[in-house]
């Protein structure tokens, strides 16, 4: 009894340690999206839910990883950051290896922020919480990052015309209560309205969860992220539990369409809460977007 009890002992700290180990490294994941919109290919990233991981020295290699990939543009769907509580920002000071990962990426390319619940939490705040967002939001505008909160920007690449918009919602949409809604009305008055019928439509909406209700804006992509892939994965499955503990949430991970409108959500690139990523390694995401001629096989 003892004897199996040191083994199973030994393979559930062997299964943890290998875990810890695979929070370090992540995959790339690439889909490839046809619209109608798109006049000539691009490439974007996608970095979710980063939560101030790190890998390497000033995060070298997702760094390099993002040179090598060379995209036209970086979309951040949120939680670059995360809200940790007022005495460890007072021990530990601003997250000043994330705001240069940051920097490092708007060399690269334009990059698109929107916020997710740990932003939106550290700048409802006072103290040290509510100081370290504005320190993080003021650093990355000077450096030319593109903080949309309810906003609508638009981009050029090449002959393409991107209008992009980031949403930000109630702390109210991230409660642990099952089965929460958005109304459409709120989603109306909340986000600007795309306006170029001949853009292509971009929403960084950080929660996947309200898919049905976003499609009311008409984006031709909606990039979300949120979930960290469910946290535990099965094979055939898909997800266990989502951050709000909803289980087997129905936007994961992945790509959905619906009503024209594609959404890829994120596996994300950090933890936060629970240090744990089983069967869900993280990932950076590509979106190869293509005219309907374009050759390649829709992930």
């Amino acid at each position: 009894m003892k004897s199996t009890l040191k083994k199973t002992g030994a393979l559930g700290l062997a299964f943890a340690a290998a875990e810890m180990v695979g929070l370090r490294h992540f995959e790339i994941t690439e889909y490839r999206c046809r619209k109608k919109k798109v006049k000539e290919p691009f490439r974007a990233a996608v970095v979710a839910d980063l939560h101030e991981a790190s890998f390497g020295p000033k995060n070298a290699r997702l760094l390099e990883t993002l040179r090598r990939q060379m995209p036209d543009v970086i979309f951040i769907p949120g939680d670059f950051i995360s809200a940790h509580k007022e005495r460890y920002y007072q021990k530990n000071g601003f997250p000043k290896e994330t705001l240069y990962t940051l920097l490092a990426m708007a060399k690269l390319c334009p990059v698109y922020f929107s916020p997710g619940n740990h932003e939106s939490s550290l700048g409802a705040k006072g103290g040290m919480q509510g100081k370290t967002y504005e320190w993080f939001r003021k650093g990355a505008e000077k450096a030319g990052v593109h903080f949309l909160c309810n906003e609508k920007e638009t981009l050029y690449i090449g002959k393409n015309v991107l209008e992009i918009t980031g949403l930000e919602i109630s702390s109210s949409f991230y409660t642990r209560t099952p089965g929460i809604r958005m109304r459409k009305e709120y989603l109306l008055k909340t986000a600007p309205h795309f306006e170029n019928p001949d853009a292509i439509h971009i929403l960084l909406a950080h929660h996947p969860a309200f898919f049905e209700t976003y499609c009311a804006l008409s984006p031709d992509l909606v990039l979300s992220g949120h979930n960290h892939g469910g946290i535990v994965r099965i094979p055939g499955i898909g997800s266990v539990f989502s951050p709000q503990f909803d289980l087997f949430p129905k936007y994961d991970a992945g790509r959905f369409d619906r009503e024209g409108c594609t959404m890829i959500v994120s596996r994300g690139l950090g933890t936060h809460t629970i240090p744990i990523r089983v069967n869900n390694p993280p990932e950076l995401v590509l979106v190869h977007m293509e005219p309907p001629q374009g050759s390649g096989i829709e992930r």
